[in-house]
């Protein structure tokens, strides 16, 4: 599936649709993962996104900043090693920023053995740096692949129908939140 095509030989409109197609994945996988672990977790179903959509942005964004900042990196002990830094201070600068915004925490690391400010513990950044192995390594050329299947008109079409999808679920979602003081 090519993974030197992702970040070289491609014009801009291919690279920002294999982003997108990434991002997409990398929410869906992280909803996934946030509601599988929450599941075995507390033995429930609970939906992890805060959008309807099953997923979640947060992943998705994470996946644009490991891309650009590893996107050359072709051994995954590398990969895994930067995953884990990078997620670990994105998380934790998320986690302080949405905390700030909406004046709650949306996640909490309380009791797990080698936390930061119950914001991030090593246990999860690491989690998240074999996830950023998978995202390089699988979702990566899955985007690309994908994009190569459909071709750039049918591309466009998908990405600009799911952009769509996702600002009104965002506008749903918050006039869906309690006014903020």
């Amino acid at each position: 599936m090519g993974e030197e095509k992702v970040v070289k030989n491609r014009s801009w409109k291919e690279q920002f649709i294999i982003l997108f197609f990434g991002f997409i994945l990398s929410s869906l996988t992280g909803w996934l993962y946030e509601t599988i672990i929450t599941w075995i977790v507390n033995g429930v179903y609970c939906d992890r996104g805060i959008l309807h959509l099953p997923i979640c942005p947060i992943y998705g964004f994470g996946s644009c900043i490991l891309l650009c900042v590893l996107g050359r990196v072709k051994k995954p002990l590398f990969i895994f090693a930067g995953g884990t830094l990078l997620t670990g201070t994105f998380e934790y600068a998320c986690s302080w920023l949405i905390e700030l915004v909406f004046h709650t925490a949306f996640w909490s690391y309380a009791g797990w053995p080698l936390s930061l400010d119950d914001r991030v513990s090593l246990i999860g950044s690491m989690v998240f740096g074999l996830l950023t192995v998978f995202y390089m390594k699988c979702l990566l050329p899955l985007s690309e692949w994908t994009y190569e299947k459909i071709g750039m008109k049918k591309a466009i079409i998908v990405v600009i129908v799911l952009f769509l999808a996702i600002i009104v679920d965002l506008l749903i979602t918050l006039g869906d939140l309690p006014v903020l003081a």
